[in-house]
Formats: structure tokens, C-alpha cells, sequence
């Protein structure tokens, strides 16, 4: 968490360390000694870099466990991006020597992006918590933006079996191996936080956006929260059901508090379990209007 201003670990292990000449680039202070915004309103530590050569970077410490390939993993990110960087490819992430080019970073615009494919929004000049999540036993690649999935989609087997997102020893972070090197810029991070395992949707929302103290060690309890709801859009038929699922989390919601409202009228509710979600459900006893707008709630 850059707290000693250097790229020693807070936790885990081995700590980063500069490619080459990289320390010329870094800078360390706090987000007040450096003229950047608070995260979340408090003054943090931080690690400025600016924009790389094909020769500098940062290596990555990969916990490979004896193997030679970490193919499954969570990398999360407190970062800043300046203005003058925006919609300009970053480079983040790295991988293994076999390709060109960083595999993980943001792209023109303004999109978290592996191998060209884009999704989120990362502002400039704001504190955002980023995550990319690869899990190469099921065949995905998913990234967050301060807890919220922004999108995700399939690896294909030939990738997966060539380690094309795949982490070792060579993995470098804030460096692009390309020719010339145009997918660098400066970039501000309060927090770095590499994990041997694929953390779920439900994980990452908990551990949620920035703080200035940092990405945590050990991971917060799940909350229960709304997972989805029915209609799942704006417009619906007339006879449509309304209903919500509660995704409970590591929380045990009690069922007899659950209160499913239309424009502020209770309706009789079902509640039915749908392993560690709630799927709650009810029928308005005549059809909606045509037109009509309405308002669902549900409280528990």
C-alpha cells in the first residue's frame, strides 16, 4: 500500500520490484504532498508512474506454488487516472513473455480491457477500485469497477491451454512489450493486490470502491443485497408478476420480515429458496394500466 514509499509488500510476500531504470519514472507521497484528490475523502499513501518504455515497468510476484503458470487468479487495483492520461491506452497487467503486449490494462476509452474487449468506465482524476478476475477452470474473464460488474466473457480452450492470461515469473505490471511502446501512461495507484484464487462477484462487491487505507487482507463478510429483479427492465406486460432476489450473502435474512410493496401497497408475497438467494415473488390482483408507471420496493 506504498505506506513506507517504496514497493515493499504490506502482506503476502515478496515485494514488487523496479525493471531497469523504472525508479527514474516512480514517485511516492501522499495523495496531499502530491496536488491529487483524497480517496474517499481521507489522504492516502500513493505510487505515481509515469509512462514506460518496452524496457522498464514493474515485476510482478507471482505465488506460483511450485507450478510454473498461476492460470487462475484476482488482481484489484486502487487507482487514479490523470487527465492527460485519459483516453489513451494504459497498460496494467502484463502476462507471461509468450505474447506481445500487456494482456490487461485500459483502453482509449476509457474501458477496463483484456485483449481488446472493453467494459466499465474509469474516470479521469478519480479514485476508482478496478479488478480483473480470471478463472480459467470455468473459462472467464471478468472486471470490476468499485465493486460493480462491468462485464465479462469466455476464454477460449486454445488460450487457456497456451497461458495467453496466465501469470508467472516474467509478469510485469505497468509496461507494454510492444514495439513502439504506446499503451503507457502515467498513472496514479494507492494500492495494489494480487490473489491465487478466483474471487466471486458477491466477494469483490463486498471488499466494494476505494479507501485510502487500502485494499484489505483479510476479506469482509458478503452482505445481502438485491441480485435482481422482476420486471428485470423499464417496460413490462400488464400482467407481469414483480418480485426481487435477495442474494443473503454470508447474512440469514429472516424470511417473515421480507415486505414486497407496489407504489407503497403491500402485496402477499412468496418467498422461495434458491440456494443461498431468496427469490421473492408476488401477482398485483388486476392487470397494471396501459401507460402506467410504478414504483417496487422490498424491505427486509
Amino acid at each position: 500500500d506504498f505506506s513506507g514509499g517504496n514497493l515493499s509488500a504490506t502482506a503476502g510476500g515478496a515485494d514488487l520490484e523496479y525493471i531497469t531504470d523504472t525508479a527514474s519514472v516512480t514517485d511516492f507521497g501522499t495523495t496531499e504532498a502530491l496536488g491529487l484528490p483524497a480517496i474517499a475523502g481521507d489522504v492516502g499513501n500513493v505510487m505515481k508512474i509515469g509512462k514506460t518504455t518496452i524496457d522498464q515497468g514493474l515485476r510482478l510476484p507471482v505465488p506460483l506454488g511450485g507450478g510454473s503458470l498461476l492460470e487462475s487468479w484476482t488482481m484489484m487495483f486502487d487507482i487514479l487516472s490523470p487527465a492527460a492520461s485519459s483516453g489513451k491506452n494504459r497498460a496494467l497487467i502484463e502476462g507471461t513473455d509468450i505474447f506481445g503486449g500487456a494482456e490487461f490494462g485500459i483502453n482509449a476509452n476509457n474501458a477496463l480491457t483484456h485483449a481488446g474487449s472493453g467494459a466499465g468506465a474509469v474516470l479521469a482524476d478519480t479514485w476508482h477500485r478496478i479488478a480483473f478476475v480470471v478463472d480459467a477452470t470455468n473459462g472467464r474473464i471478468d472486471k470490476y469497477v468499485d465493486g460493480a460488474f462491468v462485464g465479462g466473457g469466455g476464454i477460449n480452450q486454445g488460450d487457456i491451454d497456451g497461458g495467453r492470461f496466465a501469470l508467472d515469473n516474467n509478469s510485469a505490471l505497468f509496461t507494454d512489450d510492444t514495439e513502439p511502446a504506446a499503451a503507457t501512461e502515467e498513472v496514479v495507484v494507492s494500492s495494489i493486490q494480487l490473489r491465487n484464487v478466483v474471487l466471486s462477484g458477491p466477494q469483490i462487491f463486498a471488499i466494494g470502491g476505494p479507501v485510502a487505507g487500502g485494499l484489505p487482507v483479510d476479506l469482509p463478510p458478503v452482505p445481502s443485497f438485491i441480485s435482481a429483479w422482476t420486471p428485470s427492465g423499464p417496460v413490462a406486460n400488464r400482467d407481469t408478476s414483480v418480485g426481487a432476489v435477495i442474494y443473503q450473502g454470508d447474512t440469514t435474512v429472516d424470511r417473515a420480515s421480507i415486505k414486497l410493496e407496489v407504489d407503497g401497497a403491500e402485496l402477499s408475497a412468496q418467498v422461495a429458496a434458491d440456494g443461498i438467494s431468496l427469490n421473492v415473488s408476488a401477482s398485483p390482483s388486476a392487470p397494471f394500466a396501459v401507460g402506467s408507471k410504478h414504483t417496487i420496493t422490498i424491505s427486509y
